[in-house]
């Protein structure tokens, strides 16, 4: 009576929806999984920006390891910048001059 179900044809499309209802589920499962880490992110976010501005020497201090520059990932830290370094700080911002383009910061600091 069932003689139809087990031609090449039929096996394989059985076969093919058991393979997509298995790779469904673990997508289910990959997404919750990516929510969580979304949610744990986002956590992250909010604590780090809602600690109040500071200097970077006292966020990172000069010969600090890997640990501590994890720690001030997303922190706000307000920086200064003055003589010299200023000008090498804008001619960096601005890059190389494009041809046929003057400077952006030629002459100007």
């Amino acid at each position: 009576m069932y003689r139809f179900a087990l031609r090449p044809r039929w096996i394989v499309s059985h076969l093919l929806v058991a393979a997509l209802v298995v790779t469904m589920v673990s997508l289910r499962f990959w997404q919750l999984r990516r929510l969580e880490d979304k949610r744990h992110h986002n956590r992250l976010v909010e604590r780090r920006t809602s600690q109040p501005v500071a200097p970077v020497a006292r966020v990172l201090p000069s010969g600090t390891g890997a640990d501590a520059v994890e720690e001030a990932e997303l922190r706000r830290v307000r920086a200064t910048v003055s003589g010299s370094a200023t000008a090498r700080v804008w001619q960096a911002a601005a890059g190389p001059p494009m041809a046929g383009c003057p400077s952006r910061v030629k002459g100007r600091v």
